[in-house]
């Protein structure tokens, strides 16, 4: 487990602006050893089936989209995350790259990474690295098996508690806006996953890293300390709000 220091800006200096003000900075959860049960009902070359089809797929979305529906998950708003935060007692999820997490975070996320570099060489695993490669990517991702060992470690292992999801973009779950059918990211994904493992209470929060960043809210970034200025915080997180 990684402990990032960090240095805050607030946008506004009530009492949410000073609870957020008082919240640890990010850390990041390695990944757990022995967890095959983590990655079990996981097949196919994304590492992720939905009843037969890939997550990206139309078919596999709508039944992804149809499970998150009747599991009353929610897409909130940045504010509704600071209020479960402060009074709800949820732990707040950044499920993006490790990478983009040092860059920078919102204040007190912990780091599961839905997806990390690929690790090994299975015959799949060499063939999502070649077709990566078609594509000038090097660094090509697969599933982390661990995610939701992750999670429920982040949670001391109690799959009630509230968890708010959050990646680069957010994700809708509603119609409109161009998106007939919502609109896909990792942390809805990331949201699917634990609803199926057993988690009971989860949200994504709405705009993701970028939305959070824009609003002048708390950004957390490594190597912060004590020095420098609070404008110092918002420049480091440009880069990372930007990328899912």
């Amino acid at each position: 487990m990684q402990q990032l220091q960090s240095r805050s800006r607030l946008a506004g200096r009530g009492p949410a602006a000073a609870a957020r003000g008082r919240r640890a900075a990010p850390v990041a959860v390695g990944a757990s050893s022995g967890n095959d049960g983590a990655a079990a009902g996981r097949g196919g070359p994304t590492g992720l089936d939905v009843s037969g089809h890939r997550p990206t797929s139309p078919a596999g979305w709508e039944l992804m989209k149809q499970a998150l529906v009747s599991a009353g998950v929610k897409v909130i708003s940045p504010q509704e995350v600071v209020f479960a935060l402060g009074s709800g007692g949820a732990a707040l999820i950044d499920v993006r790259p490790a990478a983009l997490f040092a860059e920078g975070a919102v204040e007190g996320a912990v780091n599961c990474e839905y997806f990390r570099s690929i690790q090994g060489w299975s015959p799949w695993q060499v063939a999502r690295r070649i077709g990566y490669a078609a594509f000038g990517v090097l660094n090509g991702t697969e599933v982390n098996p661990d995610f939701s060992a992750e999670v429920e470690a982040a949670v001391g292992g109690d799959r009630s508690r509230p968890v708010v999801l959050y990646c680069s973009q957010g994700g809708s779950l509603e119609s409109g806006g161009g998106q007939r059918k919502g609109f896909q990211t990792r942390s809805l994904v990331a949201a699917y996953e634990l609803v199926q493992r057993g988690f009971t209470s989860v949200s994504v929060m709405k705009g993701g890293f970028a939305e959070w960043s824009k609003s002048g809210r708390d950004v957390a970034v490594p190597g912060g300390g004590g020095g420098g200025g609070d404008g110092g915080s918002a420049a480091a997180a440009g880069p990372a709000a930007g990328r899912q």
